[in-house]
């Protein structure tokens, strides 16, 4: 690293971040001397850490972002993971630090994956960790022929724009510029290949998409030279032969996605959400919205990943994108919220239970579901623009007549929510827990006990100011009246001869149709 990438720009860190770093810079510094682990071969070197790419972009835009790719300068990714989070589990700290199981993920050729990379989860922060590395690409693929262990600047080269080559340095708390260009073109909102554009294309078609998809989510230009590259008949050429095939000819239904520009239509519907009471307050990941939008044509593909099939949506994340768990599971919520919430009401709904019939549906986990990111609001606004979309693909105009009525239907049923109390209601613990009931009414647990907890979560909702004394005598006065939910027992055959003639005669049927 040459002392001009070093730049005097710093960013500010949660309390979250701030002791993550902390953490990170003193196992990297000493820490790793007083770790030793069987499971790995190798003893952690000396060595550097940086945060890379996208989270610094994101922080800096001061945007929300917990997906950190830790780059190390001298060691790979699993044991070091290994080394760094056994470190953690010796602390004297109470509570003591949330950790998941590491995943490793092996060198792939075949998926342009030549060093292993380690993915864990430590304060709640997605972490990956991978040594730097540098690429050469072999004419004809996409897929690098060759990546070894790089420097800093050679890692920074590698990637496709100049907002995301930018390192955070764990030990000097400063921004990294290799480029030297990555401040400058945020600063100046242009996106921009790190080298020559032809060559970064020609090398890998599917960054033509990224440059375009940067440009739309952060309203930022192309820069001349590869607003041309964008527009050559080779790279065009090879964009069509290398990304698509790869995608399409797998394509399991009998029609190919439509030619109708529903990415472009779904984003041009979000806007007629803006200021509505539905957008005003949707806590909205713009990059999670902006996938699931571009990812309309894929609805209901799939395609055939070894020996199984994946949804077309979930390929083009993970292979086409190089995107993770993440991501996937934050689309796939959107979608699914979409099909449970479309065209809302609660026109119909006895008054006297609108309160628990609304707040159990906002309750349900894909649409809302704080421990995973998954808010009831973002879950409602791409419902909304889903329900736009097909009068907007008919008129053009997003103040059609049609359009308005979804989007008052929707700014009601927003107004109801809170009128209700509800976004505070649906977060708000049960009143007894599964085992508090059973204690309350002498049951073992079983499958009851969940169904018995919906009952106490849906009392609650209709219930608000209750306690937890009122909550026991209601469930006391319900099994006194005989009025508590019941579940049949399945029914155990006894092993050996007790089955009966009849159970005899059924089994031959059963190998006989078989042997058929």
């Amino acid at each position: 690293m040459t002392s001009s990438a070093t730049t005097d720009v710093t960013i500010e860190l949660s309390p979250q971040e701030a002791r993550f770093c902390d953490l990170l810079d003193e196992f990297a510094k000493e820490g790793r001397k007083k770790i030793k682990c069987p499971d790995v071969e190798v003893e952690i070197p000396e060595v550097e850490c940086r945060i890379a790419g996208g989270w610094v972009r994101d922080k800096l835009l001061g945007l929300p972002s917990s997906d950190l790719d830790i780059t190390l300068s001298t060691c790979a990714g699993y044991p070091f993971a290994v080394a760094f989070t056994k470190y953690l589990t010796t602390l004297p700290l109470d509570p003591p630090i949330p950790i998941r199981s590491i995943g490793k993920v092996n060198a792939n050729p075949d998926q342009s994956k030549h060093l292993e990379t380690a993915t864990t989860s430590i304060m709640g922060l997605e972490c990956d960790f991978v040594q730097l590395r540098s690429e050469v690409y072999a004419d004809g693929s996409r897929i690098p022929s060759e990546i070894r262990i790089g420097t800093p600047e050679e890692d920074a080269l590698r990637r496709d724009i100049t907002i995301n080559t930018l390192f955070y340095n764990v030990h000097t708390r400063l921004i990294e510029d290799h480029t030297r260009l990555g401040l400058s073109d945020m600063a100046n909102k242009l996106v921009r290949t790190p080298l020559d554009p032809l060559q970064t294309f020609r090398d890998d078609p599917l960054r033509v998409l990224r440059c375009v998809r940067f440009a739309s989510r952060f309203g930022y230009e192309l820069v001349d030279e590869l607003k041309e590259a964008v527009k050559n008949e080779e790279i065009l050429g090879e964009l069509s032969h290398k990304i698509h095939p790869s995608i399409l000819s797998q394509f399991k239904k009998t029609e190919t996605p439509s030619a109708q520009p529903e990415t472009t239509a779904a984003l041009t519907a979000s806007e007629a959400t803006n200021g509505t009471a539905v957008g005003s307050v949707a806590k909205v990941s713009a990059k999670h919205l902006w996938l699931a939008c571009a990812l309309m044509p894929c609805r209901g593909g799939v395609v055939k990943d070894k020996k199984k099939e994946v949804s077309l949506m979930e390929a083009v994340i993970r292979e086409g994108l190089k995107l993770g768990n993440v991501d996937v599971g934050a689309v796939t919520r959107l979608f699914s919220a979409a099909s449970k919430l479309s065209s809302p009401q609660y026109e119909g709904i006895e008054d006297t239970i609108i309160r628990s019939k609304l707040g159990n549906l906002l309750r349900d986990p894909s649409i809302n579901d704080s421990t995973i990111d998954t808010h009831w609001s973002t879950s409602l606004l791409f419902s909304c623009i889903l329900d736009i979309l097909p009068l907007y693909k008919q008129t053009g105009n997003l103040q059609d007549l049609g359009v308005l009525e979804v989007i008052d239907r929707y700014n009601a049923f927003v107004n109801r929510i809170e009128e209700l109390g509800l976004p505070a209601a649906i977060q708000e613990k049960p009143r007894l827990d599964g085992n508090e009931i059973n204690a309350l009414l002498k049951l073992k647990p079983s499958p009851l006990t969940r169904i018995l907890l919906q009952e106490v979560i849906t009392w609650q909702l209709d219930h608000p100011q209750s306690t937890r004394e009122e909550c026991q005598e209601w469930l006391l006065q319900r099994q006194r009246e005989g009025t508590l939910p019941t579940v049949e027992e399945p029914v155990k055959h006894k092993k050996g001869n007790h089955a009966g003639k009849g159970g005899k005669e059924e089994e031959e049927k059963r190998k006989k149709a078989k042997k058929a």
